[in-house]
């Protein structure tokens, strides 16, 4: 906005030189950076947060580690009309799941699949539910789920067996399977 080229200060007394910075997100009103911190042996992960207008590190708002790695692959998913509250991808429990946050580290739940998810696809409506794929319970096959983000429970929408993937409309009202 300022044509102002501003660096964050990723050596806010707590990294050097052997992190990573991964998985970057824009705030929903661009006042912040979401940027995933991974030592490099890959066994610990902070999703950290810093402002846009100085670069200065704000908080770390949790932090995620694992004997063997972890492995953050998506970026923040921020809720419709909530700019304090997002979506995260995680193996922590086993499979890839997503887990509900609030800016400020507060865990909303988790969708507790025993099959991996694999992709966001969108968000319905006025962002009550969302559209994601996932294995389901035969991992050989990907189908299309409704996830309800205040149980964060799924509904299985693609019913047949096979490989679905699925794209939908703007206003998420229609649903192509592919």
């Amino acid at each position: 906005r300022t044509g102002n080229t501003i660096y964050i200060n990723a050596n806010n007394g707590v990294l050097d030189d052997s992190y990573y910075l991964t998985n970057v997100t824009w705030g929903p009103e661009d006042n912040y950076l979401f940027v995933a911190v991974v030592n490099r042996a890959q066994t610990q992960m902070s999703l950290q947060q810093y402002s846009t207008v100085t670069g200065e590190f704000v908080k770390t708002i949790f932090t995620e580690s694992d004997n063997k790695y972890v492995e953050p692959e998506h970026d923040v998913i921020f809720l419709p009309g909530k700019n304090n509250e997002f979506l995260w991808f995680s193996e922590r429990d086993g499979f890839n799941n997503l887990y509900h946050y609030t800016t400020s580290g507060k865990l909303l739940g988790s969708t507790k699949a025993q099959f991996p998810i694999t992709n966001f696809v969108g968000f319905v409506g006025r962002g009550q539910t969302a559209i994601i794929e996932g294995t389901g319970n035969n991992l050989t096959e990907h189908h299309a789920f409704l996830l309800n983000l205040k149980s964060m429970s799924l509904q299985k929408l693609t019913k047949s067996a096979g490989s679905h993937h699925v794209q939908i409309a703007d206003l998420g009202n229609y649903l192509i399977d592919t």
